[in-house]
């Protein structure tokens, strides 16, 4: 049985549940909350690769460290990642059903997203790590990961992303995201918007907040000419930074670590990029031609059921810079766009629809080619499960 299989069982599905005070309780109870250093990491985009960059900055500098990430793409245990220390599916079970025991004795229960960040707190407290990289997986204010207080906190971007749940105005937005901070405390924030700088200094006047702020463009570290993956490992040098106490510390080379798998099977590339709303999409775009990666035979494109507004926009954005072929994909999750959607758009722009039974039979591992997919999370772990890809990060 694998921790997935275990999770069919008893856990299934992510939803948002915001039990902010219940969950910071039951750590405190379970003393699930020791850790001398806790960096979260929040933002509409660019918070995945942040998480990353800073998590290789400190394997380089033999840190020892636990990094929670989310979503996973093809199996839960790309979330749960320790530097020397390999988690297995059994380590992984063991603490499921630990934590199980205990939400039994509790009469509570968990979400899906709760009971995996439980368990990865768990997990740390058995290991001894005292450094934790948590990466926000919605919103902040009322996040799982928020229920620990960081010392040291990001927000990469700030753009329009579960306007059900966050609002539908940037300060809206904002406001949820900078809920990560906490007083007398250290930020850091790559905010392009003039406006986001202005809401963030009356968001600390509102709340009295006294912490130590760094914004990327404010103090001319960051340029509008700047790429979207620079932006992002930036941000994770600065969080290094302050980590080390600006003392000396060795950076690893960096490439195109925004993208979740590089791989190549004979002679097909395949590359994974996630970008699930119209201003990642965007950045995605700006990425590839200032990194001139743009030699792509095929692009693969399907998204989770946002509005046929948003993805127009998307597909508009990547027809426009990139002129490569594109083609629909349908698969089969509950939060994928549905095929009667997938019809109107690929008609709306001349797209073929394909699946499961067409896809991989017209892939022809002999001729060269470059594949690149985006889109949902969901539809890249799918894509990796269906070509038995691995996560390159």
């Amino acid at each position: 049985m694998t921790p997935d299989d275990w999770l069919e069982q008893y856990y299934t599905g992510e939803y948002f549940s915001g039990r902010f005070d219940f969950l910071k309780s039951f750590v405190s109870k379970y003393d699930l909350d020791q850790f001398d250093s806790i960096i979260t990491i929040g933002g509409t985009n660019g918070k995945g690769e942040t998480s990353r960059t800073l998590s290789r900055i400190f394997d380089e500098n033999n840190v020892q460290h636990a990094l929670w990430t989310s979503p996973h793409l093809k199996t839960v245990l790309e979330r749960f990642q320790f530097s020397s220390h390999k988690i297995d599916n059994h380590n992984l079970i063991q603490i499921f059903e630990s934590l199980n025991e205990l939400s039994i004795t509790d009469n509570t229960k968990f979400s899906y997203f709760e009971f995996l960040f439980i368990s990865f707190l768990m997990l740390a407290k058995k290991l001894q790590i005292k450094t934790l990289i948590l990466e926000v997986g919605l919103g902040g204010r009322l996040d799982a990961v928020n229920i620990l207080d960081a010392n040291i906190a990001a927000i990469t971007s700030i753009s329009r992303d579960h306007q059900d749940l966050l609002g539908n105005r940037f300060e809206l937005i904002l406001n949820e995201k900078l809920g990560i901070t906490r007083s007398r405390q250290f930020l850091v924030t790559c905010f392009e918007n003039d406006y986001l700088r202005y809401k963030t200094k009356k968001y600390f006047a509102k709340h009295n907040l006294e912490l130590t702020w760094n914004d990327l463009f404010e103090n001319g570290e960051c340029h509008k000419t700047s790429d979207f993956s620079s932006r992002n490992q930036l941000v994770a040098i600065t969080l290094a930074k302050k980590y080390f106490n600006h003392n000396s510390f060795k950076i690893p080379q960096f490439e195109m670590t925004a993208a979740r798998c590089i791989e190549k099977i004979d002679s097909v590339s395949f590359t994974l990029f996630p970008s699930h709303n119209p201003d990642g999409v965007r950045k995605l775009v700006q990425l590839l031609i200032q990194r001139n990666y743009t030699n792509i035979d095929l692009m693969v494109l399907s998204f989770s059921d946002r509005s046929e507004e948003d993805i127009s926009t998307m597909i508009k954005a990547l027809r426009v810079s990139l002129k490569c072929p594109m083609i629909l994909y349908e698969f089969h999750h509950f939060k994928a766009a549905k095929r009667d959607k997938l019809e109107r758009i690929g008609k709306k722009f001349n797209l073929d629809i394909t699946d499961d039974n067409r896809f991989y039979k017209q892939i022809e591992y002999s001729k060269k080619q470059h594949l690149l997919f985006t889109g949902s999370n969901y539809f890249l772990g799918h894509i990796m499960q269906k070509l038995d890809l691995t996560s390159s990060n």
